[in-house]
C-alpha cells in the first residue's frame, strides 16, 4: 500500500501495475496523521470497510512509520484479489 496521511477524506485511489520485480500497489488516502499508529488504524479501517471484513482481520505487518506499507488481511484471497482488479489502474 502507498498511504497518503493527513489527507481530505478517507479514499482508495486504485492501483499502480507492478514494476519489474515489484509487488503491484494500492494507492490510498486516510484523514489521520501519522502519529502514534492513528494513520495505521485509519488504513486498516479503510481497507476492512471495503472488503467487508472485520477491522481485526486487517493489519499493517511492515511499513508502520513509512507511507509504503505492507498490510495482511485475514480473508478470503480470492475476495482481496476481486477487490483489486475492480480498483482503477492508476499511473505511478
Amino acid at each position: 500500500m502507498h498511504v497518503t496521511p493527513r489527507s481530505g477524506r478517507d479514499v482508495v485511489m486504485g492501483r499502480v501495475s507492478a514494476a519489474a520485480g515489484q509487488p503491484e500497489l494500492v494507492r490510498l488516502r486516510v484523514r489521520a496523521v501519522p502519529d502514534r499508529g492513528k494513520a495505521n488504524e485509519a488504513v486498516c479501517a479503510l481497507i476492512a470497510r471495503q472488503l467487508g471484513v472485520a477491522k481485526s482481520a486487517v493489519g499493517v505487518e511492515g511499513g508502520f512509520t513509512a507511507r509504503r506499507k505492507v498490510v495482511g488481511i485475514a480473508a478470503d484471497e480470492q475476495l482481496v484479489r476481486q477487490w483489486m482488479g475492480e480498483l482503477p489502474l492508476m499511473g505511478e
